[in-house]
């Protein structure tokens, strides 16, 4: 859209032509060259420019950087491992179809409800031993942090 405006025969009040495009929109220019195009009571001083250009980036970084920072890929992993069961369940137990969910169930474990289940029927499969090995770290999982009588809802399996 400014294209439009820098390369028009009319221009605009604000944007007369590229060039004062660059000036005005580009944290180099606005660093290097006297703000004149503005308004006496807008136009600041190098120092503060200087400061301006080098907060600027920082306040952005430190902005992507808290949105970025959590523990989702914990999150990912540990409910990650209930999919690998299913699919060892299913793998296991090919052809028949033994491991659909099963709604008749519900378990309430440290304040957190689970109604999904299947049943993985014994076997001496690796993932199998592997799954049942998640039992013991139910345990482990860590609290909300938020309401801290309940654990996060990453449990795999029950016994």
């Amino acid at each position: 859209m400014w294209i439009n405006l820098c390369m028009s025969s009319t221009g605009h009040s604000r944007v007369p032509n590229l060039k004062h495009h660059f000036k005005q929109n580009n944290d180099f220019t606005k660093l290097l060259f006297h703000e004149s195009h503005l308004p006496p009571n807008q136009q600041l001083a190098w120092p503060l420019r200087l400061l301006r250009f080098l907060v600027n980036p920082f306040t952005l970084l430190f902005a992507v950087a808290v949105l970025n920072i959590d523990d989702s890929q914990l999150f990912y992993d540990e409910c990650q491992k209930r999919h690998d069961c299913l699919i060892g369940c299913e793998e296991d137990a090919l052809p028949a179809l033994k491991c659909q969910m099963t709604p008749k169930y519900t378990i309430k474990y440290n304040d957190n409800l689970y109604t999904d289940f299947f049943n993985y029927q014994p076997s001496q499969s690796q993932m199998y031993n592997s799954c049942q090995k998640l039992v013991t770290e139910n345990v482990e999982i860590d609290y909300s942090e938020v309401d801290t009588d309940r654990q996060w809802r990453v449990h795999t399996c029950f016994e």
